[in-house]
């Protein structure tokens, strides 16, 4: 715990996984949980700890690492764009995304591709995702004009916002690495994975 005590629990088997629950004072969080075999440690998860969607402070176990592994340094981003601004918290958990009443969170190794989340209503702002080694999105608009984006980068995803004036105002996007080379792309605007 954030204090220095060390609580040990004991799994209880239910559903086909092993569960455990605790209740934690407010002044206190998590700062690592250490999974063990007989004597053996298996693995251990490092919690994201921060702001979440409403007033009340986050918890989250998103990954879990292997022993020694300490994951990706924790980084906070900001990822704005069309009116739309959310803040990027990255580390040895995964990614969470966090933004006035909405966010997302992701553990490490996960694959999610394009749109969070998005409406049939325009103009639209809405963030989309994309694994590495994406390190920018081009949008073509209908006017023929190229749009490029450059994706904030996270523990293994990149962020970026977009928005979207029309139905038919993105005719295609493309997301591509950091040589340009192109990764994937679609017709339309991004749309949710």
């Amino acid at each position: 715990m954030s204090d220095g005590f060390v609580i040990n629990l004991r799994p209880v088997r239910a559903f086909g996984h092993r569960w455990i629950g605790i209740v934690l004072p407010a002044a206190l969080a998590p700062v690592d949980a250490v999974a063990y075999s007989g004597h053996r440690e298996v693995g251990h998860s490092v919690p994201y700890v921060g702001p979440g969607v409403d007033t009340t402070p986050a918890i989250a176990f998103l990954s879990w690492l292997p022993p020694g592994d300490r994951g990706p340094a924790r980084t906070t981003k900001v990822v704005s764009g069309g009116g739309l601004r959310m803040v990027l918290h990255s580390g040895p958990g995964g990614n969470v995304l966090i933004g006035r009443g909405a966010g997302a969170d992701y553990p490490l190794g996960y694959r999610a591709s394009g749109a969070l989340w998005g409406g049939a209503s325009y103009p639209q702002s809405f963030p989309v995702v994309f694994p590495s080694p994406a390190r920018y999105i081009v949008l073509v608009l209908a006017n023929g004009t190229r749009k490029r984006i450059p994706l904030v980068i996270g523990a293994g995803l990149g962020f970026a916002m977009i928005r979207v004036t029309t139905r038919s105002s993105v005719m295609r996007w493309g997301v591509y690495d950091a040589r340009g080379k192109w990764l994937s792309g679609g017709h339309g605007a991004p749309s949710s994975p």
